[in-house]
């Protein structure tokens, strides 16, 4: 590899670095989770940048949201299947929404 090869490629990755650390420095901190209820009536708003554990009465029973590290899940849920159990940690890289058909709950990610 040539000499101009070498520092062409050099700047390409400082560059690829520079955007990356940018990115993780700057870039969109935290989040914000959002409960529903089967109305789309807002039952809870909540930063991830808050390590807590939630409570919300649904139809059938109590939902706990778990929130820890900047990710959530569904904990504790008092319904006949625990599907939203299931789902475990979400965080904004891997989101999906937390849904829990019998207590009529939506946790969905909105900032």
């Amino acid at each position: 590899m040539k000499r101009k090869e070498r520092l062409i490629t050099l700047l390409i990755l400082l560059l690829a670095a520079g955007a990356f650390a940018g990115t993780k420095l700057f870039g969109q901190k935290g989040g914000q989770i959002t409960v529903k209820d089967a109305s789309g009536e807002i039952l809870l708003e909540a930063p991830l940048t808050t390590d807590q554990t939630y409570e919300i009465e649904g139809k059938v029973g109590l939902f706990h949201l778990q929130v820890e590290n900047g990710r959530y899940r569904a904990i504790d849920v008092e319904c006949p299947n625990h599907d939203c159990e299931e789902v475990g940690w979400v965080s904004p890289e891997d989101y999906r929404p937390i849904i829990c058909l019998p207590n009529g709950i939506l946790v969905e990610l909105t900032k």
